[in-house]
């Protein structure tokens, strides 16, 4: 609960934020969408090279997997990532394009839902709730056309923590089990290739 607290209240106060900064420059807004990763993003001019960018990945239907004899596995995850990017050029003709480097942090929920039927017919339904932080940069360079589209393509690496919540199993009897995982926890590196498509304004 904690985690989602985290990520509404930084939505939230991110989106107040890009809302109520004004810019006399013109496309001074992307809104984007990230085909590999399955998020959507908002970019907008903070400054002449510096602008303020929000990605958000919801996957509700998740993908699932099942078999022959009843068993099923279903995943989740939602994601929240603010980024600042730099723009390196010395053109401010056109606002939001060309080479930028940009710091980023990532915040996210991660479910898992597990079906198993055992020798016995008797049914399993276990569900795991994961939480993920993140921090890193990139380096990447966008285009604008003269229409307004943009390509956006950027490489880098980041450090992520995963965390395993309580686990909770319903047995087809009606009785559950509860199990806490709270103190176990993952971190590694892992590197950054994104890719986007989306219109400024």
């Amino acid at each position: 609960m904690k985690t989602i607290k985290i990520i509404i209240l930084t939505a939230i106060f991110l989106f107040a934020f890009f809302a109520n900064i004004s810019t006399i420059q013109a496309q001074n807004n992307v809104l984007r969408v990230h085909p590999i990763s399955g998020g959507i993003g908002y970019e907008r001019l903070l400054a002449p090279n510096v602008s303020g960018s929000l990605t958000l990945k919801i996957l509700p239907f998740g993908i699932s997997f099942k078999d022959g004899d009843g068993n099923k596995i279903s995943w989740k995850n939602y994601a929240i990532s603010p980024e600042v990017r730099f723009y390196i050029k010395e053109d401010r003709e056109k606002a939001l394009a060309g080479f930028y480097l940009a710091p980023y942090l990532k915040a996210g929920l991660t479910t898992i839902e597990a079906t198993v039927t055992s020798d016995n017919d008797l049914k399993q339904a276990a569900r795991f709730n994961g939480h993920t932080f993140g921090i890193g940069a990139t380096a990447g360079w966008q285009w604008v056309t003269p229409s307004g589209f943009s390509i956006g393509t950027a490489v880098g690496y980041g450090l992520s923590s995963f965390g395993l919540g309580d686990v909770e199993v319903t047995y087809s009897d009606g009785s559950t089990e509860k199990e806490s995982f709270k103190n176990i926890g993952l971190g590694m590196g892992w590197p950054q290739l994104r890719f986007s498509l989306g219109y400024t304004f």
